[in-house]
């Protein structure tokens, strides 16, 4: 392969919505994403799925952003020939480690209310003899070896039979753990590179024992136990991608699709209420038959600019190296150097990349042209010592996940899913088969024996409460008194008793324009027509627009249309665009967010293909939300209380920065909000600007009610489980800092949540009548048995899913003066998955974080800078 041979320098870009990673099942319903793709944020693929602000007519695929994991690549080839370094030593491995994060104020965190639902959750417990007993040495070299490999060598050498050691034991570089007693004393190793002798000193540490019958929850422990975990894996013969184990044995090929699937487990041992316990959940990876090169061979096919097209394709995708099944991210692409470049050895002589493959790996590489894939070191390859970027050979790599186009390919996402997405009676068979397989073989069997220690192979029953289903109100068609909405609990699902019902809060519009091309014109009128029919019903008033029609849609027509109508007095501005180009709704939106206070409806013509009323009735809602006005409100029985949702996405526009998004309400039904974003660089979560938006929301709480709250919630989305001290100590103590600054007597009740929605935890409840197991009701809460010691947490099923298994939200509480018990943060986080306005029924975390997600997502997506001022104090981002 030889794409414009010659061209300088390096085809630079941004990866824009691949999913990719290990899958369960892809997301349905606004907020839910029941198990959706692993990987980086999707971020083009939920924008380009729809830039409209409409969903399409089933209401089921509105996507939150994507997920956003650490992905973690492990070493790879040509790894520690190319970089001529040592690994670095042990202590560059990081201890598991649990900090407790328990408020003082909590004094039980399990509550009262509700039925009582018997569950089975998809960890299993680990048993031991009553007299268990581990003991840890540390272990030191004589001189020093940094390399981490060659100390796991020379230690384990001596626990070969009839070693000095024994068996077993296990090591991790620098701690030692064995279930024998020893003194210190010292072994010697020749180290294979020069015939050095090595002296290694072996001094005890300490004991871990079991301790009430209940093992100790101790980070080296948990080390001990993972690591245990990863042999049993390996003698099972999985293979690890990411961070997960697979069988490619077992792959299921999608061929017309040029797509396989891998089954695979994510497991973890962790400290629960209930004891330490193995958690383990189905995954799937999804891979693809061609390689890196071959995708290459395809865009170079389609003619342009090669470069520019590989780099939108490929950088910020993750491959998997076939040689090794590790995984990278790819950050660039040399097309300056190709498989006949050299390298210096360790030695210091020179290599070429085909001969190394060839002699390392028996890899023949037959393109000589081809580019070399840049994959930067990692934080754990920077923690080792390692600096150098990885080179990968295109031929040698495949693509991981789903691209934009497969994405957006229903037969191919619909197939995808049928393997993907697994009922829960289908899991709990499989996880439990899967113990059972663990359990029956011969080589981990008499492992775990040496160990003293074993698995149960039955999931752990628990015991659950079904929260009351909330009142959800709206008013009455013929008057103005609240009447609760009829929806069945078994679902959260209200959008059947919407006709003949007003919106709480209307907004008239009166003022707006209809922009749209001549050949949609008959499609805009259609719309309008259904928008003034629908509105009037809903207690909204909607006046005729006026309409403007473009002899073309190309971006700057409709830009300019735009402009020509904005006026004072104008509220909305609605364009039907024919297809999704982002291009085209990223400048609608910077138009009319940035430059003026207007807000904007953007719609495609294929969301009003069928089904038009349903469609222009969810407009008419979202429309005068964006307005200042409300749908439905459930009662919350506190008063004088800001709720809080804080957000963080990755701006799609700038490698390293991040835009935070705080969004809080104005009244203490959440009907009415204010919201602003900053920005934060170098891809950290954590946000340094809180106070200003603290600062800027009190003020406009003040102004619209005469007064400070006295309570103030804040639930926090988008923080990784090891983020949770670093919150703590730096989020929690930024907002006691604002308080201060209206007042020394300020001081109000003050609860900090951060809500988690990639969760491992899976829960089922058995059906009565069939037997099998099923996904449980909507409102449940789990706190007991599977929830963290070191933690005030909980779990809630907020959503009823029709396909696979429903996926858990998690709620920490880090900080808590409000001084309510354990079940009243429960049903209070249920009452807001009611709010959210742009779906009649749950989502999985509370409004305030939905609404902060979809602010943080445009301003990430489209905006790239902070919005006007005047579109504060309205939901104009959903």
């Amino acid at each position: 392969m030889n794409p414009q041979e010659g061209a300088p320098g390096r085809a630079r870009g941004r990866a824009r919505g691949r999913a990719r990673g290990s899958t369960t099942e892809p997301a349905r319903r606004p907020g839910e994403q029941a198990g959706e793709p692993s990987g980086p944020p999707a971020a083009a693929a939920a924008a380009a799925a729809s830039h409209a602000d409409v969903p399409t007519v089933s209401g089921r695929a509105s996507h939150r952003g994507g997920p956003r994991v650490d992905t973690r690549p492990g070493a790879g080839a040509p790894e520690r020939e190319m970089a001529g370094m040592s690994i670095g030593g042990a202590s560059n491995y990081p201890m598991y480690q649990e900090v407790d994060l328990r408020p003082s104020t909590m004094l039980n965190k399990q509550g009262t209310s509700g039925t009582p639902c018997s569950l089975v959750s998809n960890v299993f417990p680990i048993t031991c003899a009553k007299d268990w007993v581990l003991y840890q040495y540390h272990v030191d070299f004589n001189p020093d070896i940094e390399n981490k490999q060659t100390r796991l060598g020379m230690v384990y050498r001596h626990s070969r039979p009839n070693g000095a050691l024994g068996d077993p034991i296990l090591f991790d570089g620098m701690c030692l753990y064995m279930t024998r007693k020893m003194e210190t004393f010292d072994l010697f190793s020749q180290r294979d590179s020069d015939g050095a002798n090595i002296r290694i000193t072996i001094k005890p540490v300490a004991e871990l024992r079991r301790s009430t019958g209940v093992l100790e929850v101790d980070g080296q422990l948990m080390t001990v136990f993972n690591n245990l975990f990863k042999k049993v894996l390996g003698i099972l013969k999985l293979t690890k991608v990411g961070q997960h184990y697979f069988n490619p044995d077992l792959k299921i090929e999608k061929a017309n699709h040029r797509l396989e699937i891998w089954p695979g487990f994510q497991t973890a041992i962790r400290s629960f209420d209930g004891g330490i316990m193995l958690q383990c959940d189905i995954a799937h990876k999804i891979m693809r038959i061609d390689s890196v090169l071959d995708i290459m061979y395809e865009l170079n096919q389609r003619g342009g600019n090669i470069q520019e097209a590989c780099a939108r394709m490929i950088i910020g995708g993750i491959v998997l190296t076939r040689y090794n099944n590790k995984t990278y991210t790819i950050d660039d692409i040399e097309w300056n150097e190709n498989p006949s470049s050299t390298f210096p050895k360790k030695d210091g002589t020179a290599v070429t990349y085909n001969e190394y493959y060839k002699t390392t790996h028996d890899c023949t590489i037959h393109d000589a042209k081809q580019p070399l894939l840049i994959s930067n070191a990692t934080k754990k390859d920077r923690r080792a010592g390692r600096t150098e970027p990885y080179k990968l050979i295109p031929e040698l790599c495949i693509m991981t996940g789903l691209s934009e186009d497969a994405r957006s390919n229903f037969q191919l996402m619909r197939d995808v899913a049928e393997t993907t997405r697994v009922r829960p009676d289908a899991r709990a068979q499989r996880l439990e088969a899967f113990l059972t397989q663990i359990n029956s073989h011969p080589e981990v069997t008499t492992m775990m024996q040496q160990w003293g220690l074993s698995f149960s192979e039955r999931l752990q029953p628990i015991t659950s409460r079904v929260l009351v289903a909330e009142t959800v109100q709206m008013r009455r068609g013929n008057g103005n008194e609240l009447v609760n909405l009829k929806y069945q609990a078994e679902v959260a699902d209200w959008g059947g008793d919407l006709k003949d019902k007003k919106m709480v809060g209307s907004i008239a519009l009166r003022s707006w324009v209809m922009v749209a091309t001549k050949r949609d014109s008959e499609k805009a009128q259609n719309a309008v027509q259904m928008l003034r029919r629908v509105g009037g019903p809903l207690g909204m008033a909607v006046e005729q627009p006026r309409m403007v029609y473009l002899t073309d849609d190309r971006t700057n027509t409709f830009l300019q249309a735009i402009r020509q109508e904005l006026r004072p007095d104008l509220q909305l501005v609605m364009a039907l665009c024919p297809n999704n180009r982002k291009d085209r709704y990223d400048a609608i939106k910077k138009l009319l967010c940035l430059d003026n206070a207007v807000p904007s409806q953007v719609i495609l013509t294929k969301t009003l293909a069928k089904n038009v009323m349903s469609v222009m009735t969810k407009v008419a809602m979202q429309i005068n939300c964006k307005l200042g006005g409300s749908v439905w409100g459930v009662p919350i029985p506190l008063k004088s209380v800001m709720f809080i949702g804080f957000d963080t996405y990755h701006d799609s526009s700038q490698k390293n920065r991040s835009v935070g998004a705080f969004v809080a309400s104005l009244t203490h039904d959440c009907t009415r909000y204010t919201s602003s974003v900053m920005f934060q660089h170098n891809h950290q979560e954590l946000v340094d600007g809180l106070q200003t938006s603290i600062t800027a929301a009190l003020r406009a709480y003040n102004s619209h009610n005469g007064g400070l709250p006295d309570r103030i919630m804040v639930f926090r989305d988008g923080v990784g489980e090891g983020q949770l001290p670093v919150v703590r100590e730096h989020e929690v103590k930024q907002f006691m800092r604002c308080f201060k600054q209206f007042g020394d007597d300020y001081n109000p009740k003050f609860t900090f949540t951060v809500v988690t929605k990639r969760v491992n935890a899976r829960f089922m409840r058995k059906d009565k009548r069939r037997g099998n197991l099923e996904n449980p009701a909507p409102g449940t809460v789990i706190d007991t048995v599977v929830t963290n010691i070191n933690r005030w947490d909980f779990y809630l099923v907020c959503q009823s899913v029709r396909q696979g298994s429903v996926t858990p939200t998690a709620f920490n509480i880090l900080h808590d003066t409000s001084g309510l018990a354990s079940e009243h943060h429960q049903r209070l986080a249920y009452k807001l998955a009611h709010l959210y306005y742009n779906w009649p029924g749950t989502i999985r975390v509370p409004a305030p974080c939905q609404y902060a997600h979809k602010l943080a997502f445009l301003v990430g997506q489209s905006l790239h800078r902070d919005p006007h001022l005047a579109l504060a104090d309205k939901l104009y981002y959903l």
